[in-house]
């Protein structure tokens, strides 16, 4: 085909033949194209059918727009990418529509009082127990009292 290409290129463009050895080679063209990226359209769609869809995407995307397959390499890529959009969506957690709602790590707030129950008082207190009564006891003699220093914290005398 490549030899049928370069001989009907050598026919000048005032020929009459001109016009129809041009639609030719540009069919053959395509027909050469064509069979040259078909292997690399068809690896991208294998990827694409295991889910890997970014790599089809970019194995595709090595068929330049000059191409045969151009256009549906183009349209390809146009639907994994479309794919991949709704799978990334789809595993997106849903907004939150209430910003005070609690994330999973935080325990929920407490819900407040209704209002029929905010009386504006502290609530009573239960008292706490009293302490022992005081006993006249006096402290051991050998325990220094506030009032009574210990000699240990003085320096000795000069």
């Amino acid at each position: 085909m490549n030899a049928a290409i370069q001989f009907a290129g050598r026919i000048k463009s005032d020929r009459a033949l001109y016009r129809d050895a041009q639609t030719a080679i540009g069919g053959w063209v395509a027909q050469i194209q064509a069979v040259e990226d078909r292997p690399i359209l068809s690896e991208a769609e294998a990827l694409a059918n295991e889910g890997r869809l970014s790599e089809a995407i970019s194995r595709a995307s090595n068929i330049g727009p000059s191409r045969a397959l151009y256009e549906e390499a183009q349209s390809r890529i146009a639907s994994w990418a479309d794919q991949r959009r709704q799978i990334e969506n789809a595993n997106r957690p849903a907004p939150s529509t209430d910003s005070e709602r609690p994330t999973d790590n935080e325990p929920p707030e407490p819900e407040p009082a209704p209002l029929s129950e905010q009386t504006g008082t502290p609530p009573e207190e239960t008292p706490s127990p009293e302490p022992p009564a005081n006993t006249t006891e006096s402290p051991p003699v050998d325990a220094p009292t506030e009032t009574q220093a210990d000699p240990s914290e003085f320096p000795a005398n000069p």
